[in-house]
């Protein structure tokens, strides 16, 4: 009897849940997915020559109209190790503006701000091949005890319309770590290039 009733009140309490879950044309939003997408890649790297665990995940998004491309989104998940001063660097072309740069880490560190370790580096001349450097987590004093953390990092560029073709390629460069040899202290050792051909 406890069995028997214990099934029919499951079914009531089902019932009761689902009959709120009545969907129709009307309920349902018109969501756009990749509006305007025209290419996008993932990159995974970490410090693989080094004994730090720090490393930068995640993907690159291109969107524009007619193959041209007029925006690009970087979104990466990073991790930095506490001996790390040279931390993740994204350097960017003269090709794209920095629009802007939205970030967390270090998370779950309510007392630390993150814009603090977020640094914008510009070169001189617009003729390098990356006139613009992003530095997360990278420590000047180069000390070997920066805590480190984790965190997300969401980039937004802007193609620069007067130089940008729908021949051309995105490119990037993405690096992580630090070391020191014979005295040379030398940031992001391992890295890689990014790119993206647009269509």
């Amino acid at each position: 009897m406890k069995h028997f009733l214990a099934i029919i009140t499951t079914i009531i309490v089902l019932t009761t849940m689902f009959s709120g879950c009545n969907y129709t044309q009307d309920n349902i939003v018109d969501v756009v997915t990749n509006e305007k997408i025209i290419q996008s890649k993932s990159f995974n790297i970490s410090s693989d020559s080094t004994e730090l665990e720090t490393s930068a995940r995640g993907a690159i998004f291109l969107s524009g109209t007619d193959g041209v491309p007029e925006h690009a989104q970087i979104v990466a998940l990073i991790k930095i190790d506490p001996g790390d001063w040279g931390g993740v660097s994204f350097c960017i072309s003269d090709n794209w503006h920095i629009t802007s740069i939205t970030s967390n880490y270090p998370e779950d560190e309510t007392e630390k701000i993150p814009e603090n370790f977020v640094n914008i580096l510009r070169t001189a001349s617009t003729t390098v091949e990356w006139n613009k450097e992003i530095r997360i987590g990278y420590d000047p004093s180069y000390s070997t005890s920066t805590e480190g953390g984790k965190g997300t990092i969401i980039i937004e560029l802007e193609a620069n319309k007067e130089s940008i073709s729908p021949s051309d390629t995105f490119s990037m460069l993405i690096g992580v770590g630090s070391e020191e040899n014979d005295g040379i202290r030398i940031c992001n050792p391992d890295f890689e290039r990014i790119e993206i051909p647009i269509p």
